[in-house]
This record gives structure tokens, sequence and C-alpha cells, in this order.
């Protein structure tokens, strides 16, 4: 008599087709919700920038600055309020926490929680309120936070912290807008990082420029900027340290920063891309960097407004920071000029 059953090998073929087949929806589950998240990432992107704009127009076609000192501050008598009134106590945001960007567009962004911090869940229905006793995500060991703005994670009192030092995009900085900190004059007055900047030898005679004499590297107004289309405002950017050789791998839980480097910083080198070109990069020192947070691409909103996923590689173009579309493919990415912030 015929006895019922599988065989041993067929009961084996049909596992292996099951998980075959389980593995490929997975796989497209998993594409689908990164492709899904990294829509959300740029319409991000994309409110970031109208607040931006609509920043400059009303201060006369002004580039927002990157970063401004305490000092710097007082000096231009600026105060920033968030939209709550905690505890009976005034909304004026601490200066330490108004230094970098996030709380001069939170106004044109209705104090959207969202818009600004969008890569991390809260369980606000959205309002910037939740940024007031929102805790900064922890950074990895070796993470190197700028001196002013260490407060901004050891002090838990100061309001409108999380979203100061850690929104879903940097800010390109140095060279849109400028880093503002008082100089060291007699009378000290507001002067932004690399104001008196010298080209490199290579720069210098790659472009026909005196090497003895100074070049302007910081874009003040936005109507300046001569290729809108290749400069970074904005980009998905966190602190990073040199202790991993190489970053390749996105990582959704990132902490944000409020700035993003080029590869360089003047003469100093900040990250490279790693030997598989535009996929990943290795960091010569610690600093806030482009993040590839769901895939392997760095959401990234551009002056003319357009957003896209760009790679290492696109960004590692000096082209992309500095507003000298007329510097060669050779220079494209190294140091552009001298001088330190």
């Amino acid at each position: 008599m015929r006895r019922r059953g599988f065989t041993v090998t067929e009961l084996l073929v049909v596992v292996g087709v099951i998980t075959l087949l389980m593995g490929l929806l997975l796989g497209g589950l998993l594409r689908a919700r990164g492709a899904g998240r990294n829509t959300k990432q740029l319409s991000d992107a994309r409110q970031l920038f109208t607040a931006w704009t609509m920043y400059s127009g009303q201060s006369g076609d002004a580039c927002m600055p990157g970063y401004m000192s305490e000092d710097v501050q007082k000096a231009w008598k600026l105060k920033y309020r968030s939209n709550i009134t905690a505890n009976g106590q005034s909304n004026t945001l601490d200066r330490v926490v108004t230094q970098t960007y996030p709380w001069r567009l939170m106004p044109y962004l209705d104090y959207s929680w969202e818009a600004m911090m969008g890569y991390r869940p809260s369980s606000d229905d959205g309002n910037a309120n939740y940024a007031l006793t929102a805790e900064p995500i922890g950074n990895p060991t070796g993470t190197v936070i700028p001196t002013a703005l260490q407060p901004l994670v050891s002090n838990a009192s100061l309001n409108g912290r999380a979203a100061a030092l850690q929104p879903g995009f940097g800010y390109n900085a140095y060279y849109l807008g400028g880093w503002w900190n008082m100089n060291t004059a007699a009378e000290p007055v507001p002067e932004p990082a690399f104001n008196q900047v010298y080209p490199t030898a290579n720069v210098a005679k790659a472009m026909g420029r005196d090497v003895s004499k100074t070049m302007d590297v910081i874009t003040r107004k936005v109507s300046n900027v001569r290729r809108p289309e290749q400069m970074v405002a904005f980009s998905a950017s966190s602190i990073l340290t040199t202790q991993t050789k190489g970053y390749s791998k996105p990582d959704p839980d990132a902490a944000g920063a409020a700035w993003c480097c080029p590869t360089f910083l003047g003469t100093t080198a900040i990250w490279k891309t790693g030997f598989s070109g535009g996929g990943s990069i290795t960091l010569t020192v610690s600093q806030a960097v482009p993040l590839s947070r769901y895939s392997n691409e760095i959401g990234t909103v551009f002056v003319d407004g357009n957003t896209s996923l760009v790679n290492y590689g696109q960004l590692a173009d000096m082209r992309s920071w500095i507003n000298l579309p007329e510097l060669p493919n050779a220079q494209n990415d190294e140091a552009v000029h001298t001088g330190k912030p």
C-alpha cells in the first residue's frame, strides 16, 4: 500500500521556497519603509527651506547667520522667544540656546516640532512646546561638542535646548551666513570666521588669483549665490567621531546637528570619502558632518530650493559649500583657503 506524506527532501524544498519568498517580501517592505522615511525627510527639508527663504525676505535678502555667540547677540541686541510661557516665566530664550539657527526659524515654521525635529519621534502633537522639556539624544562616546554649546547638553533647565542642538538638518553655517564671534580687537565687534582669508597656492594658481590678496568665501546675501542649484543650504547632519574608520551604514536614530561641515574648514581636513567612492566617509576630526539617515544617501536642500538625496561623493565637492563655482575640478575636493575658525 502506498504511504501518504512528504519526503524530507520535499519538505526542505518547501521550507526553502517559503524562506526565499519571505526574504523577498521583507526586503521589499524594508525598502518601502526607507523610501517613505526619505520622502518625509525631504518634505521636512522643504519646509525648512521655505522658512529660511521667509527669514531672508524679511531681512533684506541677508542669509541667516549659522551661529552667533552670546556676546554677538548682545552686541546686536537680539532676543528670541519660544511660543510658550513655561511655569509662568518669560518665554525669552536663553542666549546659549539661540546661538544656533533653529529658534531663528521656528516662528516661520509655526513652531512645528515635526518640521524641525521630524527624525525624532515625540509623544507631543507636533508643537514645539515639547522641545522645551525634551532631552537631547545622547551622543556616542568620543563626541566633541563645542564649548559654547556644552550647556545645551548639561543644563536641563534651558528651554528649547534639544531643538537648538539637534535639529534634523545641519545648516551650511560657516560659508552661508557665517559663524559669528566677537573679534579680538581692542574694542571687539562681531566678525564671522573666515572673514579675511587667502587662497591656497593650488587654488590661486588654478584660478589665476594672487595668493597674497584676500578672497571672500562667506555668502551674506542669498541673491549673491551664483550657482544656487549646487550650493548646499541644509543637509542631514550629525556630530560623528573619529573612533570609527568609515561610516557607510544608515543611522536613523543618530542625533541631529545644527550645522554641517564640508570636507575642509580652511586648511583643516574634516572628512573624506572612503575607498568605495561616495558611499562612505572617514573623519579626520570629530565634527558635524553629512549623515545618511535612512538610506545610503543624504537628505539635502540646495539654495535654489531643490530637495534631493545625494551621496558623500557629491558633497565632497567644495563648490557645494563655498560660493566659488569657477573652482576647477582638480581643486574641488581640497582646501580652498587658509584661515581657521
